[in-house]
């Protein structure tokens, strides 16, 4: 099925337990993306991580080692 706007979807999906999206892509359809071009995102990496003992302001350090820069300052 495909959303109204006539876009088409890719998900690449691992064979393995538990089954997560790796990556995605999006092409424009007939209504182009206000933003133009395509719309894609790929993991790059993961880690398990008990959000319960990790919430409090200065945790975001734990998406460094994902190599993610803290968006809120």
């Amino acid at each position: 099925m495909r959303p109204r706007d006539g876009r088409e979807g890719r998900f690449f999906v691992e064979c393995s337990y538990p089954h997560r999206i790796v990556k995605w892509v999006w092409k424009p359809g007939a209504a182009a993306n206000p933003l133009g071009g395509t719309d894609r995102a790929e993991l790059t990496g993961c880690t398990r991580l008990e959000y319960w003992k990790i919430h409090d302001p200065g945790d975001e350090t734990h998406l460094e080692s994902l190599g993610i820069p803290p968006g809120v300052k």
